[in-house]
Protein backbone atom coordinates (compact mmCIF):
# COMPACT_ATOMS: atom_id res chain seq x y z
CA UNK A 1 0.00 0.00 0.00
CA UNK A 2 2.93 2.65 0.67
CA UNK A 3 4.43 1.61 -2.62
CA UNK A 4 1.84 2.18 -4.57
CA UNK A 5 1.42 5.73 -2.66
CA UNK A 6 4.81 6.81 -3.04
CA UNK A 7 4.48 5.74 -6.84
CA UNK A 8 1.41 8.26 -7.65
CA UNK A 9 2.44 10.63 -5.67
CA UNK A 10 6.35 10.88 -7.33
CA UNK A 11 4.02 10.56 -10.33
CA UNK A 12 1.92 13.84 -9.36
CA UNK A 13 5.04 15.80 -8.42
CA UNK A 14 6.43 15.22 -12.29
CA UNK A 15 3.37 16.16 -13.49
CA UNK A 16 3.64 19.45 -11.61
CA UNK A 17 7.22 20.26 -12.32
CA UNK A 18 6.24 19.64 -16.00
CA UNK A 19 3.14 22.12 -16.18
CA UNK A 20 5.01 24.54 -13.91
CA UNK A 21 7.82 24.78 -16.41
CA UNK A 22 5.84 24.94 -19.62
CA UNK A 23 3.24 27.44 -18.03
CA UNK A 24 6.65 29.92 -17.00
CA UNK A 25 7.13 30.26 -20.03
CA UNK A 26 4.07 30.70 -21.55
CA UNK A 27 3.41 33.36 -19.08
CA UNK A 28 6.63 35.52 -19.95
CA UNK A 29 5.83 35.49 -23.70
CA UNK A 30 2.33 36.15 -22.46
CA UNK A 31 3.90 39.11 -20.51
CA UNK A 32 6.03 40.48 -23.44
CA UNK A 33 3.03 40.39 -26.11
CA UNK A 34 1.12 42.29 -23.55
CA UNK A 35 3.48 45.07 -22.96
CA UNK A 36 4.08 45.19 -26.40
CA UNK A 37 0.49 46.06 -27.24
CA UNK A 38 -0.22 47.78 -24.28
CA UNK A 39 3.07 50.01 -25.26
CA UNK A 40 1.09 50.59 -28.74
CA UNK A 41 -2.32 51.62 -27.27
CA UNK A 42 -0.81 54.18 -24.48
CA UNK A 43 0.89 55.68 -27.35
CA UNK A 44 -2.26 55.93 -30.12
CA UNK A 45 -4.25 57.06 -26.66
CA UNK A 46 -1.69 59.70 -26.05
CA UNK A 47 -1.19 61.29 -29.92
CA UNK A 48 -5.13 61.12 -29.69
CA UNK A 49 -5.28 63.26 -26.96
CA UNK A 50 -2.90 65.93 -28.23
CA UNK A 51 -4.68 66.38 -31.36
CA UNK A 52 -7.94 66.52 -29.71
CA UNK A 53 -7.18 69.59 -27.42
CA UNK A 54 -5.39 71.13 -30.00
CA UNK A 55 -8.79 70.66 -32.44
CA UNK A 56 -10.72 72.11 -29.67
CA UNK A 57 -8.29 74.89 -28.62
CA UNK A 58 -8.43 75.31 -32.62
CA UNK A 59 -12.66 75.06 -33.11
CA UNK A 60 -12.85 77.59 -29.74
CA UNK A 61 -10.65 80.32 -31.44
CA UNK A 62 -12.03 80.06 -34.60
CA UNK A 63 -15.61 80.11 -33.09
CA UNK A 64 -14.76 83.09 -31.32
CA UNK A 65 -12.77 84.97 -33.64
CA UNK A 66 -15.93 84.51 -36.15
CA UNK A 67 -18.52 85.86 -33.72
CA UNK A 68 -16.02 89.15 -32.90
CA UNK A 69 -15.95 89.61 -36.70
CA UNK A 70 -19.47 89.91 -37.22
CA UNK A 71 -19.76 92.67 -34.41
CA UNK A 72 -17.47 94.58 -36.81
CA UNK A 73 -18.87 97.07 -39.23
CA UNK A 74 -16.58 97.62 -41.90
CA UNK A 75 -13.76 94.75 -43.24
CA UNK A 76 -10.84 96.06 -41.78
CA UNK A 77 -12.65 96.27 -38.27
CA UNK A 78 -13.75 92.44 -38.71
CA UNK A 79 -10.13 91.53 -39.15
CA UNK A 80 -8.96 93.65 -36.12
CA UNK A 81 -11.67 92.19 -34.16
CA UNK A 82 -11.29 88.42 -35.45
CA UNK A 83 -7.13 88.81 -35.04
CA UNK A 84 -7.46 90.00 -31.50
CA UNK A 85 -9.57 86.78 -30.55
CA UNK A 86 -6.91 84.89 -32.50
CA UNK A 87 -3.40 86.29 -30.85
CA UNK A 88 -5.61 85.49 -27.10
CA UNK A 89 -5.38 82.11 -27.57
CA UNK A 90 -1.92 81.35 -28.96
CA UNK A 91 0.08 79.26 -26.79
CA UNK A 92 -2.19 77.79 -24.59
CA UNK A 93 -1.55 73.76 -25.09
CA UNK A 94 1.92 72.17 -25.57
CA UNK A 95 2.75 71.21 -28.75
CA UNK A 96 1.12 73.47 -30.69
CA UNK A 97 1.98 76.28 -33.33
CA UNK A 98 0.35 79.41 -32.92
CA UNK A 99 -2.63 79.84 -34.21
CA UNK A 100 -3.21 82.19 -37.51
CA UNK A 101 -6.01 83.68 -39.06
CA UNK A 102 -5.94 82.39 -42.55
CA UNK A 103 -8.66 84.76 -44.11
CA UNK A 104 -11.56 86.68 -42.96
CA UNK A 105 -14.83 87.08 -45.85
CA UNK A 106 -16.73 89.93 -44.76
CA UNK A 107 -19.67 89.93 -47.08
CA UNK A 108 -22.46 92.45 -45.98
CA UNK A 109 -23.75 93.36 -49.64
CA UNK A 110 -22.90 97.10 -48.56
CA UNK A 111 -25.68 97.07 -46.37
CA UNK A 112 -28.55 96.15 -49.03
CA UNK A 113 -28.51 92.04 -49.40
CA UNK A 114 -30.51 90.55 -51.90
CA UNK A 115 -33.58 88.73 -51.03
CA UNK A 116 -33.10 85.60 -49.61
CA UNK A 117 -29.20 86.16 -48.38
CA UNK A 118 -28.08 87.50 -45.34
CA UNK A 119 -24.87 89.33 -44.93
CA UNK A 120 -22.42 86.91 -43.49
CA UNK A 121 -18.65 86.77 -42.37
CA UNK A 122 -16.18 83.93 -42.67
CA UNK A 123 -13.08 83.06 -40.47
CA UNK A 124 -10.80 80.33 -41.51
CA UNK A 125 -7.87 79.50 -39.06
CA UNK A 126 -5.44 78.04 -38.82
CA UNK A 127 -2.84 75.28 -36.31
CA UNK A 128 -0.93 72.46 -36.06
CA UNK A 129 0.23 70.38 -32.87
CA UNK A 130 3.22 68.16 -32.62
CA UNK A 131 2.54 64.67 -31.22
CA UNK A 132 4.50 63.18 -28.92
CA UNK A 133 4.61 59.68 -30.46
CA UNK A 134 4.90 59.17 -33.90
CA UNK A 135 3.73 55.67 -34.89
CA UNK A 136 5.03 53.43 -37.74
CA UNK A 137 3.70 50.22 -38.85
CA UNK A 138 5.86 48.40 -41.15
CA UNK A 139 8.24 50.91 -42.15
CA UNK A 140 5.15 53.53 -43.30
CA UNK A 141 4.06 56.14 -40.48
CA UNK A 142 0.76 55.94 -39.34
CA UNK A 143 1.24 59.52 -37.97
CA UNK A 144 3.62 61.69 -38.34
CA UNK A 145 5.16 64.36 -36.44
CA UNK A 146 2.86 66.83 -36.58
CA UNK A 147 -1.06 67.09 -37.74
CA UNK A 148 -2.18 70.07 -39.86
CA UNK A 149 -5.36 71.65 -38.09
CA UNK A 150 -7.78 74.02 -40.18
CA UNK A 151 -11.33 75.09 -38.58
CA UNK A 152 -13.76 77.18 -40.61
CA UNK A 153 -17.12 79.05 -39.32
CA UNK A 154 -19.77 81.68 -41.20
CA UNK A 155 -21.57 84.27 -38.48
CA UNK A 156 -24.63 86.23 -39.75
CA UNK A 157 -23.70 89.94 -39.62
CA UNK A 158 -26.68 91.21 -37.38
CA UNK A 159 -26.88 94.70 -36.37
CA UNK A 160 -29.53 95.90 -34.10
CA UNK A 161 -31.15 99.19 -34.59
CA UNK A 162 -30.76 101.46 -31.15
CA UNK A 163 -34.06 101.76 -29.64
CA UNK A 164 -35.99 105.08 -30.15
CA UNK A 165 -36.55 106.91 -27.07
Amino acid sequence: MTLLKTIRETRSQGKRHISNRSSRGSAAFELAAGALITIAIVAFALNTCFAMVAYGINDHACRDAARAAAQGTTPPEAFMMANAIVKSYNNTAAGMTPITLVLVSYVDFNGSPPPGSAPTVTVITRTSTKLPAPIELFGKKLFGQQIPLEKTYTFPIVRLKPAET
